[in-house]
């Protein structure tokens, strides 16, 4: 946003500036994003800001930016819903049919919000400063290329669109069919606007992954966003490398130092066994624009190659990756689907949580081979001289009962405090090698 400029953004400008709230393409907007979102507040703070709300993380932050301009509530009771079509990881949209005063004899107007990818093809017009504009060439290219530069910087774009329809149905059943799929039509639609969320890693994360890092624990970044904003958010957490294209490998390329980018859609499809061993045997991989089966054949891979996987999640589309995982570990913010697949879940949804489960696990394992060395230590001089004795034949030189003893009075309380020992400062330095078996 450029503070110095004021008024709406269209195609053609050179840079962003800032929406006056009043102006007309600003509503429009604003109208698309409430009227298209199913999160509401379950407190009512003065400060908008500090309220309490129920629904989707970017949801939540969209109308607490509205509700600073107008109340929701409000717009939403003045044009009720009468179909949705909820968003899922395969559309990567979502669509809301709602009653409105429309000019020229439309009664409804179908709004539609997601990634752009799958909107902004959808869309034919755009709001320019005199009415409607057909969206030419230019036009498109420019609103992409701001998509590109938002997303360069870590951010996550959502397209908003709409367009009138007329039609007397007013029962969800005739707009919506038995498949789940619209009635109604999903094209030439008119570009209301873009909007960018910020979602930054927490402070703590990147000590977080370089600890991971030297325990020899590899992680890679699995997420739906656009590429350039995985790129980004991972240049945010000190991965400096040069990244390229996984599927255009360079002769004489050192596999080492590669940074790569995997395109769920476009590229995990093509894969064959030697794109998925190029990209394990990379230092860093990312995978953007992920689908759920696509999240689960990662999994997999890694578990055919020998690999102890762990995968957190928090939604619906995460939930059978986090099946298929040895440890699915499930935010206790998210969906109640990705709960119950895993076996793990975090209240705190902090990834530093997982790393600090991980320390806590070494420490017991460290300290139960300390424990275990010890007894073994302390076994040999007593089964020593009693495996002696019955050689030879001769007298017992420790009786059961003085062994027990001995036992009970000077080695149990050393071996719980071994079981108490603190972690060494090396105890997320020593790489561990892990096997899964049967017991």
């Amino acid at each position: 946003m450029d503070s110095r400029e004021k008024g709406p953004w269209t195609p053609g400008d050179h840079h962003l500036k800032m929406y006056e709230p009043t102006d007309v393409n600003f509503k429009r907007l604003q109208t698309c994003a409430v009227l298209n979102t199913d999160a509401s507040f379950i407190t009512f703070e003065n400060d908008v800001l500090a309220r309490q709300a129920r629904g989707d993380a970017s949801e939540t932050a969209l109308i607490k930016f509205f509700e600073s301009v107008d109340p929701i509530e409000k717009m939403r009771k003045e044009c009720p819903r009468v179909a949705i079509v909820p968003f899922n990881s395969a559309n990567k949209y979502m669509v809301s049919v709602n009653r409105t005063k429309e000019s020229k004899g439309a009664t409804h107007r179908i709004f539609m919000k997601g990634a752009a990818e799958r909107v902004l093809p959808r869309c034919a017009f755009y709001n320019g400063p005199r009415g409607e504009v057909p969206l030419d060439d230019a036009a498109r290219a420019e609103i992409e290329e701001m998509i590109l530069t938002l997303a360069a910087k870590g951010e996550r774009v959502l397209i908003f669109a709409s367009m009138p329809y007329t039609s007397i149905i007013e029962t969800t059943g005739d707009l919506i069919n038995d498949a789940g799929e619209p009635t109604f039509p999903l094209e030439g639609l008119t570009f209301a606007g873009l909007i960018s969320l910020v979602d930054p890693p927490r402070p703590t994360v990147q000590h977080a992954l370089n600890e991971c890092k030297s325990a020899g624990i590899q992680v890679y970044m699995v997420t739906g966003d656009h590429p350039a904003t995985a790129v980004a958010i991972c240049q945010s957490l000190g991965y400096r490398l040069t990244p390229c294209e996984v599927l255009k490998r360079a002769p004489g390329q050192d596999i080492n130092t590669t940074f790569c980018i995997v395109h769920g859609i476009n590229d995990i499809p093509q894969f064959t066994e030697a794109d998925w061993d190029f990209v394990f045997e990379c230092k860093q991989a990312v995978f953007a624009r992920t689908m759920p089966e696509q999240k689960q054949a990662i999994v997999h891979h890694l578990n055919k190659r020998g690999a102890v996987v762990a995968m957190t999640g928090d939604g619906v589309n995460d939930a059978s990756a986090l099946k298929v995982a040895h440890v699915g570990i499930a935010m206790g913010s998210g969906s109640a689907v990705a709960r119950d697949a895993a076996q793990v879940v975090l209240l705190n949804d902090d990834f530093v949580a997982i790393v600090d489960g991980i320390r806590e696990g070494r420490l017991i394992f460290e300290n139960l081979k300390k424990c275990v060395a010890y007894i073994l230590c302390h076994f040999i001089p007593e089964f020593g001289p009693f495996l002696i004795s019955v050689v030879a034949g001769l007298p017992l030189a420790l009786q059961t009962l003085v062994l027990l003893f001995i036992d009970c009075g000077t080695e149990l309380f050393p071996a719980v405090m071994l079981a108490y020992e603190e972690p060494e400062d090396s105890i997320m330095k020593i790489r561990h090698e892990l096997q899964i078996s049967t017991l």
